[in-house]
Parts: C-alpha cells; sequence; structure tokens
C-alpha cells in the first residue's frame, strides 16, 4: 500500500529544495543547517513523542512539543543555549514561511513563534596586562620591511584597524613627548573608570602634560 505524503511532509520538502534556495537563495550551509534541525526535530518526535514519522502532520507539531524539543536538546544532547537558540532559529524560519502557504494554521504557527529566543551569558572580555601589551608593541621591528608589514596588515581587517589604532596612540604620545609604554599603561589603568566625555578627552596624549 502507498502511503499519501503529508501535509507536513510536502510543506518542509519544498522549504528546503525549492523555497530556500530558489525564493531566498540561501546558502548550501544555511540550508544543511535547517535540514539538520528538522532531522533532530523528526528524531525527537519518533523517539521521545512516539509519533510516526511516516505519519506526522502539521497538527502534531505544536508549541509543547517544539519547548520539549528544545529541552530535549539542552538536556539530552547536551547542547548549548547558543545551539538551542540556531535551532529554534531555524524553526522560527519554517513557521514564518508557512504562515503565508497556510493561513488556516496561523494561530498554532504563531504560537511556536512565540517562543523566545534564550538569553546567553555574555563572555568577559579580559583586557592585556600592561606587561602583556609591551610584549606585542616589541614584537614587529619598523626597521624591517616585514615588522612594518605586520603593523600595517596585522592579518585581518579587524586587526589592522586595531593596530592602526594602537600605532596612532603610540606615535601622538611620542609627538606629545610622552613615553609611548609609560601613556599605555596609565590608559589602561584609568580607562574603566572614564565614564563621561571629559574623563575619556583627558587621557587623550595632547591632554597629559
Amino acid at each position: 500500500m502507498i502511503m499519501k505524503p503529508t501535509d507536513f511532509s510536502k510543506a518542509l520538502s519544498h522549504y528546503l529544495a525549492i523555497f530556500l534556495p530558489g525564493q531566498r537563495n540561501v546558502s548550501t550551509n544555511t540550508i544543511k543547517s535547517y535540514r539538520d534541525t528538522f532531522k533532530l526535530l523528526l528524531l525527537y518526535c519518533k523517539q521521545d513523542c512516539h509519533l510516526s514519522i511516516e505519519r506526522l502532520c502539521l497538527r502534531h507539531i505544536d508549541r509543547t512539543l517544539i519547548l520539549g524539543f528544545l529541552g530535549w536538546l539542552e538536556k539530552d544532547r547536551n547542547n548549548s543555549v547558543s545551539t538551542r537558540n540556531q535551532r529554534l532559529a531555524c524553526i522560527h524560519g519554517f513557521y514564518r514561511y508557512m504562515q503565508i502557504e497556510d493561513p488556516v494554521g496561523l494561530l498554532p504557527y504563531q504560537q511556536i513563534l512565540s517562543i523566545p529566543i534564550k538569553k546567553t551569558q555574555t563572555p568577559t572580555i579580559h583586557h592585556l596586562t600592561p606587561e602583556a601589551l609591551k610584549l606585542i608593541l616589541e614584537q614587529p621591528d619598523p626597521s624591517r620591511s616585514n615588522g612594518r608589514r605586520d603593523w600595517l596588515f596585522s592579518d585581518t581587517p579587524r586587526g589592522a584597524r586595531a593596530s592602526a589604532t594602537c600605532y596612532s596612540l603610540i606615535e601622538t604620545a611620542k609627538a606629545n613627548g610622552l613615553e609611548p609604554y609609560a601613556y599605555l599603561h596609565h590608559v589602561l589603568q584609568h580607562i574603566a573608570a572614564a565614564d563621561t566625555l571629559e574623563k575619556i578627552e583627558a587621557l587623550l596624549p595632547w591632554n597629559m602634560k
């Protein structure tokens, strides 16, 4: 007996195979991320919800099931909050698409879309110690071509901008009669407390005399 495709199988196949690459022109890696999300969702439906994948319909997948799936990712598969949020973003993308394709199911789709992204802890940014900064500044040799190159390009565009900023501070300190290391050491000691424009301006090289 040939089993008829369900509304979920048809919608998901069209979304992954036609809508994303054809109408949204997303990358292969993005499509793979969506595909992997739904592979995991199908696995959860089969193993934990005891739903037959062959008979899985759109009406079976509601807010409660998706919340259970997200909890399963974190607890059973030890996924991070960031990974959980990435999977949820893929699911949200599919149900935003379904709002237009199947407005009859608008309410349950919007209930799924209302599931919030979890907040993640922002990692603490540790600043370099003056000793570490001095060591870094001593590495490029400006008297040699490769040393000047290291200062100029610094591996990446962001690195180049950071190096340019640092080098500009050093040269400006020199132009104002300051010893660069002592000046940068002073700035690192006081920048955290510079909570007003006036305090920040007070740390500029020409205001240090």
